[in-house]
């Protein structure tokens, strides 16, 4: 009766600790990654306005393109995030530090510009008409 005894005990002891053993993990305490979704691209006047795509626009404005990001899952930003985008071609980078919308100042050139996005592909085409090409329709 005494090995039963302690062969209970011992039962009990090793599923109390494979218990808090197993129950414990270390990710647990680890922050959830952020599922980073870039959400929109858009070329604004510096007014603010939005400019439409295959917009014909005057090169004398000046414009903005605008990137948006936001996660998926509603977590928080543990590191910066870069966003690489091209205008005609250059590419350039903005860095998020929190979930948002970053404007860049652009310059166009006249003729077909192309804005995209390096890692989606999205992109945005304006025209710029020079100004000794507008005409004046009756």
């Amino acid at each position: 009766m005494k090995n039963f005894k302690n062969f209970r005990i011992k039962k009990v002891v090793l599923i109390f600790v494979l218990f808090v053993v197993l129950g414990c993990s270390g990710d647990d305490d680890a922050p959830e990654q952020p599922v980073i979704n870039v959400t929109n691209l858009r070329v604004l006047a510096q007014d603010g306005f939005n400019v439409g795509v295959g917009s014909c626009i005057n090169p004398n404005e000046n414009y903005l393109v605008e990137i948006t990001i936001s996660t998926q899952n509603s977590v928080q930003l543990i590191e910066p995030v870069v966003v690489s985008y091209t205008v005609n071609g250059n590419t350039s980078s903005v860095t998020f530090t929190e979930i948002g919308i970053k404007t860049i100042p652009v310059n166009f050139v006249t003729g077909e510009n192309v804005v995209e996005l390096v890692d989606s592909g999205d992109s945005v085409t304006l025209n710029v008409i020079a100004p000794t090409q507008f005409e004046l329709i009756p």
